[in-house]
């Protein structure tokens, strides 16, 4: 093989693979639907991210999160109206991606960048918009992000990062 062989055969594998780059995320597309409660609980972890695949699994985020915050009749309230829009035939082809926050004040708000995913794992960029000043209530704000079911799937792992 002559130097010129070499030269386009390794030109035409670092154009095939990008140069070892990391190939970049599919940005999925999604509507936000967005309740805001009053509540904390020292047992969790936030955020509480879940995947939720069909009605039956709604109605068990439900029971949880009532069981969870019992005194957050707003936030369930708000949550549970939402969960009204979806029905089992909502649910052939699409999927919620629920994403409970915490707020140590009810002035934070956040703003969601994207959704994105990179094989199996999928990311939501939020920023936390903190004020300089603020109330002093433990809040909560859960996301319910209606995706398509050609782009997630309940193997996938679901992951929230806060931008600056």
């Amino acid at each position: 093989m002559n130097k010129k062989t070499v030269v386009l055969i390794m030109a035409a594998i670092m154009l095939l693979f990008g140069f070892g780059c990391k190939l970049r995320a599919k940005e999925i597309a999604y509507v936000p639907v967005k309740t805001e409660g009053y509540g904390y609980s020292d047992a969790t972890e936030y955020p509480v991210v879940s995947i939720i695949n069909s009605k039956e699994g709604l109605n068990v985020y439900l029971e949880a999160y009532d069981y969870i915050y019992p005194d957050d009749t707003i936030g369930f309230e708000a949550l549970r109206t939402a969960a009204e829009n979806y029905d089992e035939i909502y649910f052939e082809e699409h999927a919620l991606i629920s994403v409970l926050l915490e707020r140590n004040s009810g002035s934070i708000s956040f703003t969601i960048n994207s959704i994105t995913k990179e094989g199996s794992t999928v990311t939501i960029d939020i920023t936390r918009n903190v004020p300089e000043m603020g109330t002093q209530e433990m809040a909560l704000t859960q996301y319910l992000f209606e995706v398509s079911k050609d782009d997630i799937s309940s193997d996938d792992k679901v992951e929230v990062v806060f931008s600056k």
